[in-house]
């Protein structure tokens, strides 16, 4: 049942859900349209980290995948975008909107990703970032050993210039007979000059070595960043995408819309179903009677009477339903003398009169003698509709020494059945309803006929029917389908719980077409009499 409950929903707001789907695809689609088309470059560049020159070890190479994530940051860095934008004429903040940069997962590249309108410029920013964070990289490695190679060639340096003044002094105390030192202080002297140069020379050989030893392992120690893979000119715009953005407009559409059926469903308390009419009121369901037009209205009837579809035209599908409605009636009576019947409604406008009126009528056709009584003394109506005067009637019966009922009765197009008319609306109709006289009026009615069926006024917006309520054999709730809310048709039913009335069930009306379809399939009345030629080609199905 909840399956074919959610089904029916869908089907009831289909036109709802495929209209929304529909504008939602539509929008996307001409927005799409509109956008102006991109093109998207990609440069890839190699990160590799420097090791020992025993070789890589797992130590290694978790730094190398922490050194690439670190990296794709910095790629898209101020310095970087700031050297390339000023050679494209663009701000960094434009830049960066359409730059991006994304490593590869477990390896050590990263994708350098340009969108620009011009596919030539968005290949040559992607090549440019990538040789400009290369050259970065480098030069900031650099820098940070530079300080310790210049140290290393200034002693070099003047070391050189200390060992070239010994060796000059050596060659000058070479010579003898030096006029200023005699021979043993010459000798001496050149002894140990020739000493100093050793030892400088041995210094500047150990300064040497510590200056190759630095630039082999500035070079192993250097962090390097190559172009692995040029980007090349996009042939085929990355954006818009019209197929696919209209596909998603059309997928959150119905998502949408979908969600907003569910929420009105799921807000809407108005009984509909046979399932709502029991969870609501706690009682059984007698019939339904789905919504039909003025075509079935007599000629000259008036836009406000109700049809009398049950004369007009007796084998259409909604005479069908008073039909099936009479038959609900007299199963839930059986076996039981109860032959006074009250028709009412929780509100004003959800067709107790035409219910009551064509039930009537439906009951005349089986033979018996039918009572219908207007004791809407306040909005009265059945006059109107069985066009019959309205001069006297019940309202009359409370005022004349001769209460007698037949006197006032009026018959109908309907053979078998009678007519009470309200009479002439008095000011006080809750006081008479409830009084000792309206009770000999109803037992009256009884003894002069078959069925009594009362038409009263709506049950929660006045005291009349309450007090009719408790005089007759069985009540019977018409509720407008769709309309009416679950916790109104619970008022109703509480009311007639107060005054001990007897509830018979209630009445589904003006089903709409979706709902219909749950109890009529379309069928045609397969009883029609051969003498009765009246076509119903033009006429629509109640389904």
């Amino acid at each position: 049942m909840e399956l074919r409950r959610y089904l029916g929903v869908f089907w009831r707001w289909s036109w709802l859900i495929i209209l929304g789907t529909v504008l939602s695809a539509g929008a996307m689609y001409a927005l799409t349209r509109g956008q102006a088309k991109m093109y998207a470059a990609s440069a890839t560049i190699l990160v590799n980290q420097a090791t020992e020159a025993t070789g890589p070890t797992y130590n290694d190479v978790l730094a190398n995948q922490q050194l690439t994530k670190t990296y794709t940051r910095l790629v898209t860095s101020g310095p970087v975008l700031e050297r390339v934008g000023a050679a494209y004429g663009l701000s960094y903040d434009n830049l960066e909107k359409i730059v991006s940069a994304e490593a590869g997962r477990e390896t050590q590249l990263i994708d350098i990703t340009v969108k620009h309108r011009d596919p030539q410029i968005a290949a040559q920013i992607a090549n440019d970032i990538a040789r400009a964070f290369s050259e970065q990289v480098r030069q900031s490695q650099l820098g940070q050993l530079a300080s310790a190679e210049a140290d290393l060639e200034k002693q070099v340096q003047s070391t050189q210039a200390t060992i070239d003044e010994r060796q000059a002094l050596v060659r000058r105390l070479s010579t003898p007979n030096q006029p200023d030192l005699s021979e043993a202080e010459r000798t001496q002297r050149l002894a140990d000059a020739q000493v100093q140069v050793t030892v400088l020379r041995e210094g500047l050989n150990s300064l040497l070595r510590q200056l190759q030893d630095l630039r082999i392992n500035l070079a192993r120690t250097i962090n390097s960043v190559t172009l692995a893979d040029p980007a090349r000119v996009p042939v085929q715009p990355v954006s818009p995408r019209p197929l696919l953005n209209t596909a998603l407009g059309a997928f959150l559409g119905l998502l949408l819309f979908a969600g907003i059926v569910a929420l009105i469903e799921y807000l809407d308390d108005t009984v509909k179903t046979a399932e709502d009419v029991e969870r609501a009121a706690g009682t059984a369901l007698l019939g339904t009677v789905a919504r039909f037009g003025a075509r079935w209205w007599r000629p000259g009837a008036k836009k406000d009477q109700a049809p009398l579809v049950s004369i007009s035209d007796r084998w259409s599908p909604a005479a069908e339903a008073y039909r099936m409605l009479r038959t609900n009636i007299e199963f839930a009576r059986a076996g039981r003398d109860q032959r006074v019947m009250l028709v009412t409604s929780a509100r004003a406008g959800e067709g107790k009169s035409t219910t009551a009126s064509n039930l009537a009528v439906m009951l005349a056709q089986t033979g018996r003698t039918v009572v219908l009584v207007d004791a809407d003394l306040r909005r009265p109506t059945l006059s109107e509709v069985f066009d019959v005067p309205n001069g006297t009637g019940l309202s009359t019966l409370f005022v004349i020494d001769d209460p007698d009922p037949v006197r006032f009765l009026r018959p109908t197009a309907a053979e078998g059945l009678m007519l009470l008319p309200s009479g002439p609306i008095p000011p006080n109709p809750a006081e008479l309803l409830a009084s000792e006289r309206m009770a000999h009026i109803v037992e009256d009615l009884k003894l002069h006929a078959d069925f009594v069926i009362f038409d009263s006024a709506p049950l929660l917006e006045v005291a009349d029917t309450s007090a009719l309520a408790a005089q007759v054999d069985g009540v019977v709730i018409v509720v407008d389908s769709g309309r009416t809310r679950g916790s109104v048709v619970e008022s109703a039913v509480d009311v007639l719980e107060r005054v001990q009335a007897n509830l018979w069930g209630i009445i589904l009306n003006k089903l709409s077409r979706a709902h219909a379809g749950a109890y009529y399939r379309g069928y045609r009345y397969s009883g029609q009499p051969d003498g009765d030629h009246t076509s119903h080609s033009s006429r629509p199905e109640v389904a």
